[in-house]
């Protein structure tokens, strides 16, 4: 791997370690990457150290040249609001994410339709905010580490 490619590694989403046998990381060769959303593959419903449960989204991301080319990134809800925040303190115009529910947020038909929402948002958003630091970040750590504790749904 060529020593002028970012490694992305930083970050934890959950409450624990890395799962073992898992990469974490994400090779990206040096411009602009060209960051594809192939879709949201799955939702997993992690169940917290304090008790709390909440809900992961599964992100299938390609990007042309990073190594390796394809990977999964797991993200809570709150993650993305986070990035929205951070996008926008950069700079970047972007629209919100689709708005919180505060009940009967973990039923199955919910997060289906929520699915389809955010990866239609993350669809939306420009290539500069994908491949901005903060896009960037959200899009790359902890590539195909799942959080611990998760249940597939």
């Amino acid at each position: 791997m060529p020593s002028s490619w970012e490694s992305s590694r930083s970050g934890s989403v959950g409450d624990g370690p890395e799962a073992p046998g898992t990469c974490g990381v994400v090779a990206l060769p040096p411009g602009v990457p060209p960051f594809r959303i192939l879709h949201i593959s799955g939702t997993s419903l992690v169940h917290g150290r304090r008790g709390d449960t909440y809900v992961v989204y599964h992100i299938r991301v390609a990007c042309a040249g990073a190594f390796p080319s394809a990977w999964t990134c797991y993200r809570r809800y709150a993650e993305f609001d986070a990035v929205h925040g951070a996008l926008r303190a950069a700079g970047v115009a972007c629209a919100a994410p689709p708005g919180k529910r505060l009940f009967g947020n973990l039923s199955a038909s919910f997060l289906a339709e929520r699915a389809v929402l955010l990866e239609r948002w993350l669809r939306e958003l420009a290539p500069e905010a994908l491949a901005s630091e903060p896009g960037r970040r959200f899009l790359t750590k902890l590539a195909d580490t799942p959080p611990p504790m998760a249940s597939r749904d």
